[in-house]
């Protein structure tokens, strides 16, 4: 299978003067994660959720003068359209990055992330389970943070999930781009924006299955629940479950 047949062909982009309320609310309305910047026609970087989460645990709301010149990344990964998918994802997780944008030549054609990848994972028979590939451990924090410290440790922790506690009791769930959305909104506390009682699988579940509900539901994350919750199968995780079923295929 190649990235042709599979990218998001519906790019997001914002110039390198925006400031940083634009480019955040431009990433808040947009499923995959980034948007390109642009200079002159010309793409010069990419911002992610990650890059706003750094500004923002860093700056606070300070962060909101800043401009996207100053706040994306070094040089562009990209993916070319006839790459096979597998080599597309082994580049994701050597670089550490949740998507690439897919270009020919110069010019890009496209979007390729880890959303893609879920989805071809929910039309495969698969012969892995959740418990193979999970987050063990997830961290936790308390539901009365603010947005900016949320936003700081999962900068800090490289994760974009965290379970939301009261008193102790998992509550609910926030992410990376929940922050967004909020940061969109101009909300600045976690209570606010949580998702409650998040959507769970067993660790038993299989692969394929996980994928399709959060295909389905248009999430990046499931709760792993047995007699209390063990972890979180996020879809990363799923990049790397993808290597193992295109092996077994």
């Amino acid at each position: 299978m190649k990235v042709e047949d599979v990218m998001n062909t519906i790019i997001t982009a914002v110039k390198s003067e925006s400031n940083l309320r634009e480019v955040v609310i431009s990433l808040a309305n947009t499923p995959c994660g980034r948007v390109l910047v642009f200079s002159e026609e010309k793409p010069e970087g990419i911002i992610t959720s990650r890059d706003i989460l750094a500004a923002f645990s860093e700056y606070g709301n300070d962060a909101f003068s800043l401009r996207a010149k100053d706040i994306y990344g070094g040089e562009i990964v990209s993916a070319n359209p006839k790459d096979e998918v597998r080599v597309a994802v082994r580049k994701m997780i050597y670089e550490g990055i949740g998507g690439l944008p897919v270009m020919e030549g110069d010019k890009i054609v496209g979007m390729f992330t880890e959303r893609d990848v879920v989805k071809i994972l929910a039309k495969v028979k698969s012969l892995s389970m959740v418990d193979s590939v999970m987050t063990l451990n997830p961290l936790g924090i308390d539901i009365g943070l603010d947005l900016r410290e949320a936003a700081r440790i999962m900068y800090i922790s490289k994760i974009r999930r965290l379970l939301v506690k009261d008193e102790e009791k998992v509550v609910g769930l926030i992410t990376a781009a929940d922050i967004i959305k909020g940061l969109a909104r101009g909300i600045t506390e976690v209570e606010k924006i949580v998702t409650r009682n998040p959507i769970t699988v067993t660790r038993n579940c299989k692969i394929n299955k996980a994928a399709e509900i959060m295909t389905k539901k248009r999430i990046g994350s499931l709760v792993v629940e047995e007699k209390g919750i063990v972890g979180i199968l996020t879809e990363r995780d799923l990049l790397y479950a993808y290597l193992t079923e295109s092996m077994l295929q």
